[in-house]
């Protein structure tokens, strides 16, 4: 087949990065300053060794199980239905805690770093008009989408880059490495995982790939690793520029203050990097209600859900409106009720290690019956790191058994409701 109209393998990379690189790591540093301190930016490289073996082995399932749907076609064809509609369930509901998270962290900004003081004073309020606004810019055709989303990853990436630049410039020698603190960066897993979820997309576009599925391990490990570089050359910038105590207190958005530069660039580039920075929240909230309402409507497709006829309902653009409505109320009911964002951090990384623990199961039953020994050992430590995301994860949601229980309460009612909702379904696939 001519490689006409496919994607190479480094433009295939670039387009994995933009899908992983988010807000996480434009506001996690500072809470994983706040537990480690000066050796807080080793998060990222751990959690890179941690989630290796997970990104490898779900990278393999789109060319074992070839075919669309993701999660719900990899576990319906390595395990069953029912585990592919669990798989595919778990993720949505993942990454509606990363909407909410997304959310909580939209109105901290506008307050902290902003001034905006009318948000803190009516949360519900804003959380209401920034569901509806993105509900509604997610109605527009697709190619309109994209093009907002292309003009966003430039302001996304631009306090990134700006920061890793001037490093050599402000590299500051007398800071103290405190190893002592290196137990600590257990407890800042949760953040930096949550900065790294979306490598997995890139898995469902390997039929588009030049060298076809065999190469989507070959992307999604090489945009993995440059990340995690990013990630770690960031964090690592920006505790130079700013200090640890003014990192864990202000946060990297605020680094330009500390570059020592005349006022009035000082503040333009202050303005300017904040104005990016709350874009870049924003269209994190955009994407992620544009990703939960194409995995919903994937399940209202296949009619795995009741009332799918009416879930199913599109514009003249071709976008599922009912679905939309739908989510957007889940949404804001979940905003109301979870508005911490260790809980809301852990929903999304215990939802969606719950699709990748599917997955898994699905690889060990292919190897196993296909004899192939060292993929099912690979397979099982990934079984074993995914287990270490979910027990930190579990971990960080709340001091107590029985509060972490409470939390995690929409997690679990949701995954109830999904399965009743199927079962009511007049149509089983």
């Amino acid at each position: 087949m001519s490689g006409h109209g496919k994607i190479g393998f480094w433009p295939a990379v670039l387009m994995n990065i933009n899908i992983i690189v988010g807000a996480g790591i434009l506001f996690s540093p500072a809470p994983m300053a706040a537990l480690a301190g000066s050796v807080s930016f080793l998060a990222w490289a751990l959690v890179g060794l941690l989630v290796f073996p997970v990104i490898w082995c779900v990278a393999q399932a789109p060319r074992l199980f070839p075919g669309e749907g993701g999660f719900y076609n990899y576990c319906t064809k390595g395990i069953n239905p029912t585990a592919g509609f669990v798989a595919q369930w778990a993720y949505l509901l993942g990454y509606l805690g990363t909407a909410t998270t997304m959310l909580i962290v939209i109105r901290e900004a506008l307050v902290a770093k902003l001034g905006c003081t009318f948000v803190g004073e009516h949360p519900l309020l804003i959380n209401t008009i920034l569901i509806v606004f993105f509900t509604l810019l997610n109605m527009l055709p697709a190619d309109k989408i994209g093009k907002i989303q292309s003009i966003a990853t430039v302001l996304k990436m631009a306090p990134l880059l700006l920061a890793i630049g001037l490093l050599p410039f402000f590299f500051n020698s007398s800071i103290v490495y405190d190893v002592t603190q290196v137990p600590t960066l257990f407890m800042t897993l949760p953040m930096a995982i949550f900065a790294f979820w979306g490598f997995e997309a890139c898995a469902s576009i390997g039929g588009l790939l030049k060298d076809g599925p065999q190469s989507v391990g070959r992307v999604v490990l090489t945009a993995f690793g440059i990340t995690v570089a990013l990630y770690t050359l960031f964090h690592f910038s920006v505790m130079h520029i700013m200090g640890v105590d003014a990192l864990t207190q202000f946060g990297p958005a605020v680094f330009p203050k500390y570059l020592g530069f005349a006022p009035a660039l000082t503040q333009a580039l202050a303005t300017g990097i904040l104005v990016a920075i709350v874009f870049s929240y924003m269209n994190s909230l955009f994407g992620v209600m544009l990703g939960n309402m194409s995995n919903f409507y994937l399940l209202i497709k296949n009619r795995l859900l009741i009332g799918s006829d009416v879930l199913g309902k599109t514009n003249s653009a071709d976008r599922p409106v009912t679905a939309a409505v739908a989510l957007a109320g889940v949404t804001w009911l979940l905003a109301f009720f979870i508005d911490t964002l260790s809980c809301a951090v852990a929903m999304t990384n215990v939802g969606v290690s719950t699709a990748f623990v599917f997955t898994l199961v699905a690889l060990l039953l292919f190897y196993k019956k296909t004899n192939n020994i060292k993929q099912l050992l690979v397979t099982l430590l990934g079984c074993v790191s995914c287990g270490m995301l979910i027990y930190y994860s579990w971990m960080s949601i709340a001091p107590d058994a029985m509060q972490r229980l409470v939390y995690a309460s929409p997690l679990a009612i949701g995954l109830v409701i999904g399965l009743v909702m199927k079962s009511l379904a007049p149509i089983q696939r």
